[in-house]
């Protein structure tokens, strides 16, 4: 269970604070509510109101089974803390809908100066080929690929690529 799920960090030049926020479906309405640590003495007393408000609506929306559920499934990570698979812009995704996993391989660029992402899925490519289309991609528009050094990858890599440390 994830226990800050609906709840989120807003840290700005002048706002710190939480806030919590749920659109829910059958409701079609979003509540938001932000709990400030100016006015709540400290970022521990506002954490605990957004919790005890969020535990509040969600008994009230009676959503309490979806803040048991986890929506994405964490991934091991590499050796390295910024990536989850040893490529840079290249890194497997996992979504849980219903009873079933939804497997992917996602690759991250710019495009027209603007950051975007493309997932190729494994139920449909499988593990090998939706992970070479992800590296093709992130080198299609950045000319190289980076990788740690000591990973493994589900195929061969299909373009040019240099270690880094």
């Amino acid at each position: 269970m994830n226990p800050l799920k609906y709840i989120g960090r807003h840290d700005y030049t002048h706002t710190h604070g939480y806030a919590v926020r749920i659109a829910y479906k059958s409701t079609k309405i979003t509540h938001h509510k932000f709990f400030s640590d100016n006015i709540y003495g400290s970022k521990n007393k506002a954490l605990k109101q957004a919790i005890k408000y969020r535990n509040q609506l969600v008994q009230e929306l009676g959503i309490e089974q979806y803040l048991k559920s986890e929506v994405h499934k964490r991934l091991p990570r590499s050796k390295h803390s910024k990536n989850a698979s040893g490529i840079i812009g290249v890194h497997p995704c996992c979504q849980i809908r219903g009873n079933s996993e939804l497997h992917y391989w996602a690759a991250t660029f710019e495009k027209d100066n603007k950051r975007a992402n493309t997932k190729f899925s494994v139920q449909l490519y499988g593990d090998k080929e939706a992970f070479k289309k992800a590296c093709l991609l992130r080198f299609e528009y950045r000319a190289t690929l980076k990788v740690y050094r000591g990973n493994k990858f589900p195929g061969r890599i299909p373009v040019p690529w240099e270690y880094i440390d």
